[in-house]
């Protein structure tokens, strides 16, 4: 038998072998020519061809066949011209993977073999597929559909992870506005608490909680700024109330000593000692500290999930008042 020899006159890869663009159907328009080792066109008449995709230029090991089919063509002066799909009978027993999934790398190389001749069957023995294979380039609009194909794989995992983006290429204006919610915050926003109502705390040996100083806290791992904040005064200043946020100590000894502790759950995190000492008695009991409620802060690490912040009393003092004051919590 002769030797063919193919010319690729044009090899059109549409835009439907992205599995994303549904609208497109998943085809591959192919024209050739068949001529014999001489040059020559192969007789007109109607063959049957067998077109194999494979990952490499030459090798014929089975891992390397990616994709194949069998089709009936009509050849005229040597050229022909074939719609590729799914719809042709298997290449290869056994090999039915989908056309659309054969583009999954970038070097595919297209062989062809001649099954029928209009003289009639070629017989197994002498089928020889015809050599160099193709390789396959994109169309231009095949560009357009790769980077359709990203921006799905992004749609469809909803989120946009750390190995996506550059670094630095995310902008302040471009983050989400922090959200103020009140006793329960979720990611990202912050957590106040209601204010204090200066309510005065009798202290013994053991801790005392403050009044409505705690909030809860949804982390993804990333630390947690927590701190005392004064409440907007919502008294005229010169009357009987005048909104000073204040942490008091109330003692009738000659010292006092008041330790606020800051709870992360069952967890101790901080310790904030208040203490006042006089020289004399002479001042006349009860003696009272003032102390600003921005003396108590810290930076957390806490675990992934949901958290819950709180502050409690303890020391040697007739009692401790803390007014107009918020316990603030929220990731950094």
């Amino acid at each position: 038998m002769k030797r063919h020899q193919i010319l690729l006159l044009n090899c059109l890869l549409l835009a439907g072998l992205v599995r994303a663009a549904d609208a497109v159907p998943p085809l591959l328009n192919y024209q050739g020519r068949l001529t014999d080792e001489a040059g020559q066109p192969l007789a007109s008449g109607g063959y049957r061809l067998a077109f194999r995709l494979w990952a490499e230029a030459t090798s014929t090991a089975s891992g390397n066949l990616v994709w194949g089919r069998e089709f009936e063509v009509t050849v005229v002066g040597g050229a022909f011209n074939v719609i590729l799909s799914d719809t042709g009978q298997p290449a290869e027993a056994g090999l039915n993977a989908e056309l659309p999934g054969a583009f999954a790398a970038p070097s595919r190389f297209l062989g062809l073999t001649i099954l029928r001749t209009p003289s009639g069957i070629v017989p197994a023995a002498q089928r020889k597929e015809i050599m160099p294979r193709q390789q396959l380039l994109s169309a231009p609009f095949a560009f357009a559909s790769a980077r359709a194909a990203t921006a799905e794989a992004i749609s469809t995992n909803a989120t946009v992870q750390t190995l996506n983006l550059a670094a630095g290429v995310v902008t302040l204006p471009k983050l989400a506005s922090r959200q103020i919610r009140t006793n329960l915050a979720d990611v990202g926003d912050i957590a106040f608490s209601q204010p204090s109502d200066g309510t005065r705390l009798a202290l013994s040996s053991s801790e005392v909680a403050i009044t409505n100083l705690s909030v809860t806290l949804v982390t993804t791992g990333r630390p947690v700024l927590v701190f005392l904040s004064s409440v907007e005064p919502t008294a005229p200043l010169d009357g009987p109330d005048s909104g000073v946020s204040y942490l008091g100590v109330l003692n009738e000894a000659f010292n006092a000593s008041v330790t606020l502790n800051v709870y992360r759950d069952t967890t101790l995190v901080s310790r904030n000692q208040l203490s006042w000492g006089v020289g004399s008695p002479g001042f006349g009991p009860p003696f009272v500290i003032g102390v600003p409620p921005s003396c108590v802060q810290l930076i957390d690490s806490p675990p992934q999930g949901t958290n819950r912040y709180s502050i409690t009393a303890s020391g040697v003092s007739l009692g401790v008042s803390i007014a107009n004051v918020r316990l603030v919590a929220f990731e950094l």
